[in-house]
């Protein structure tokens, strides 16, 4: 008995041998899964064909462990891998880490757990019904070409590592070529208080956060002011679970986040893509994003892409481009405070929108964009789920300040050309403006050469693009250009390499014949500008053809005008006139109650004829100009108009049969007026106009005084009308 005690014994020490963890010791080793076999006491054994590990795996800061050859690694339940150290797991084909019971309901392996200072490669791999990969913040993690397949979360100490999702990092992390399948929690998910960026290309994602929770399949945190997060040419598709989203990214603490969402295919899910929170920068582009309807409850979800900001302190700014909205309930929802650029025209601002709206809608309703919330949006450039691209058509199916007044304003015309390319016609010539034939117009992999008009055609939708222009024995040429939803005509000027060059003087005078200095003369497709000397001279060379040039100098109006250089030297005379300002003088006639058009005016020495309003306008400078005005039936009046700094407008009234002037025994006084205008002769009407034509006063029965203490200072036109007469006098009130 005593010895069977002692065996038993033996036996159960070696158990707890195999069960207990394994750390490497630090020697700056490199381990392979053999040598971890001849070492780790058990927690890493052969069996057949395969290995498995028994309990915890702890790779020391120094250590590396190599798994660079085809295996089946099988973990026991509650075991995994800790490592401060270095992992790398590249096989010729494929490398499968997987629970040696798939199907066990206890703690299953733990997945693996990557310290700070952890450096991990994992490419090829299998990595299924696992706790994950969680990394802590400064540990490096590339991830290429492998799948992760119903990994698991549970909570505790002997729980799954990783919590938010089978990728679950903070600070940086690669994910590239790579499925994400059928796992409890996101395919990759980052905290909301930790600045963490990630570079998550070209992967699949399927039926991920397979526990139908609130959590969607990438589920991303900020990124912090000197990082951007990458989520570019994925495909996330759900699986009918009705909580799940699509792409979602956070910044719930107003910490600045910075994201690229570009060319995923976004489909089956709750939502789409959906931004939240404040102080993030994205831009969301050429993605996908279809039948995102499953929870079918438009007032919690559904939405293609939903941005979300309740902090009018903060911002959120977005640009959204090229995208395809199709099947949601909601196309674009925005919420509270986000700016949003879905199309400008601006060039500031440029954006050629692009993004195709179609059978997004709830109850009936389309919604391709709605705008909840007070800021300003452009939405220009794009093609909505309407018959017709015209601004009564989009109206229906954009909410904003239209329908209600506590929305933003959406401006979404021009509309886009919805995939017909437009047209955009290059005009190639020499400086002189001659057509250049063959020439080769390129616009980034397309070529095409003028015609003998010096004219090419593309066939583009709306972009910036960028241009070159060649042809032997000229000089290339290259520049930018926006299309915006409407054709376009470009004219670019070639310089031959080396053509001969004539002099060519300027000579600029003014008016009386002194010659300027200091004049600047510009000549088209010449860099630079040329300055006369005191001689009032400058002189360039210049090749044969014709050139359009201008002349500005201060306090001269500019000369704008063409020479033709016909392969010799040329002089060119310009005479620069002074500019010299002018104010608006303008004359409403009227007689015997009505206005009178075709009235003459007389007036530094021009002859005005008033129109269909009595009116008659001329430009004049400071000074005073006598003036006379008739019409048939009517005699002159004459009088002064006094220009001094301002437009002037001048009411003369026809009625009289004769002069007034020739009534002088009619006496108008105290003149200038202060308070109290007296007449002294009874039986008139008085009346008074200031210098707009705005009648200010109106006696309305004969009187002989008008009290003008009430108006302001200035100059008023006083009309007396009398049974046989009206007369019209000029008077000052100070």
């Amino acid at each position: 008995m005593k010895r069977k005690s002692i065996l038993f014994l033996v036996l159960l020490l070696a158990s707890l041998g195999i069960k207990a963890q394994y750390t490497t010791p630090g020697t700056a080793v490199s381990w392979t899964l053999d040598s971890l076999v001849s070492h780790s006491s058990g927690a890493v054994i052969k069996v057949g064909t395969h290995y498995e590990v028994t309990a915890g795996l702890f790779i020391s800061a120094s250590d590396t462990i190599k798994i660079l050859t085809d295996e089946t690694i099988k973990f026991h339940d509650g075991s995994g891998i800790e490592s401060s150290g270095s992992l790398v797991i590249n096989p010729p084909t494929l490398v499968t880490l997987t629970a040696l019971d798939s199907l066990s309901t206890a703690t299953k392996w733990r997945g693996m757990r990557l310290d700070e200072t952890s450096y991990t490669v994992i490419k090829k791999a299998r990595i299924e019904f696992g706790g994950g990969v969680k990394k802590l913040t400064t540990g490096y993690l590339d991830i290429n070409n492998s799948t992760f397949r119903k990994n698991f979360y549970k909570s505790g100490s002997t729980g799954s590592y990783a919590s938010g999702g089978v990728i679950d990092f903070s600070g940086k992390v690669t994910v590239l070529h790579s499925r994400f399948t059928e796992n409890q929690r996101a395919a990759i998910s980052s905290g909301a208080n930790i600045y963490s960026s990630a570079n998550f290309k070209y992967n699949y994602l399927f039926d991920n956060t397979s526990e139908n929770s609130n959590r969607p399949q990438i589920n991303l945190g900020p990124t912090g002011a000197t990082d951007t997060t990458f989520i570019v040419g994925n495909t996330v598709i759900g699986n009918g679970k009705v909580m799940v989203g699509g792409i979602a990214v956070s910044a719930l603490l107003a910490a600045e986040t910075y994201t690229v969402i570009d060319s995923n295919i976004v489909r089956n899910n709750r939502y789409g893509i959906g931004l939240t929170g404040s102080k993030i920068t994205s831009f969301i582009r050429h993605n996908v994003i279809e039948n995102n309807n499953i929870q079918n409850n438009p007032d919690i979800g559904g939405s293609g892409i939903n941005l979300t900001s309740s902090s009018s302190g903060s911002w959120q700014k977005s640009t959204i481009t090229g995208n395809t909205i199709t099947g949601n309930l909601w196309g674009i929802t925005i919420v509270g405070y986000p700016t949003v650029n879905m199309g400008d025209t601006s060039s500031a601002n440029f954006n050629p929108g692009m993004n195709v709206f179609s059978n997004n809608g709830n109850n009936g309703i389309t919604y391709d964009l709605y705008n909840n919330g007070s800021q300003t949006q452009y939405a220009m450039g794009n093609c909505w789920d309407v018959a017709t691209q015209d601004s009564t058509s989009i109206e229906a199916v954009v909410t904003h300040s239209v329908d209600n007044a506590n929305y933003g304003r959406v401006y979404f015309t021009p509309a886009g050309s919805c995939g017909t390319p437009l047209p955009i016609e290059f005009t190639v010539t020499t400086l002189g403006g001659a057509p250049i034939e063959n020439a080769s117009v390129t616009i980034g992999t397309e070529t095409l050469t003028t015609n003998v008009d010096g004219k090419v055609s593309f066939a583009l939708e709306n972009g910036q693009y960028s241009y070159s222009v060649e042809k032997s024995d000229f000089i290339p040429q290259s520049g930018n250009f926006i299309v915006f939803s409407a054709p376009k005509s470009i004219t670019v000027k070639l310089a031959e390499v080396s053509p001969t060059l004539y002099p060519l003087t300027f000579i600029v005078a003014n008016e009386n014949g002194d010659l300027i200095e200091g004049a600047e003369i510009t000549i088209e497709g010449q860099t630079g500008s040329l300055i006369t000397f005191t001689n009032g001279q400058a002189t360039t060379q210049i090749s044969s053809g014709s050139h359009n040039y201008s002349v500005i100098k201060s306090g001269y109006i500019t000369y704008n005008s063409t020479v033709q250089i016909a392969q010799t030297a040329q002089t060119v005379e310009v005479t620069l006139v002074q500019d010299i300002e002018t104010y608006l003088v303008t004359f409403k006639v009227s007689a015997f109650g009505s206005l009178s058009a075709s009235a003459s005016i007389v007036i530094n020495n021009e002859t005005l004829t008033t129109d269909i309003n009595g009116e008659a306008s001329i430009e004049l400078q400071d000074g005073t100009y006598p003036y006379s005005v008739s019409a048939p039936g009517t005699q002159i009046i004459s009088g002064d108009a006094i220009v001094n700094g301002e437009d002037q407008t001048i009411i003369i009234d026809l009625s009289v049969g004769i002069n007034d002037d020739l009534y002088t025994d009619i006496k108008i006084y105290p003149v200038p007026v202060s308070n109290v205008l007296n007449i002294n002769k009874e039986g008139f009407i008085a009346q008074i106009f200031d210098m707009t034509g705005k009648m200010v006063f109106n006696s309305q029965s004969p009187t002989t005084q008008i009290n003008m203490q009430a108006l302001p200072n200035g100059r008023y036109i006083l009309r007396l009308i009398g049974e046989k007469i009206v007369i019209t006098k000029n008077i000052n009130k100070i």
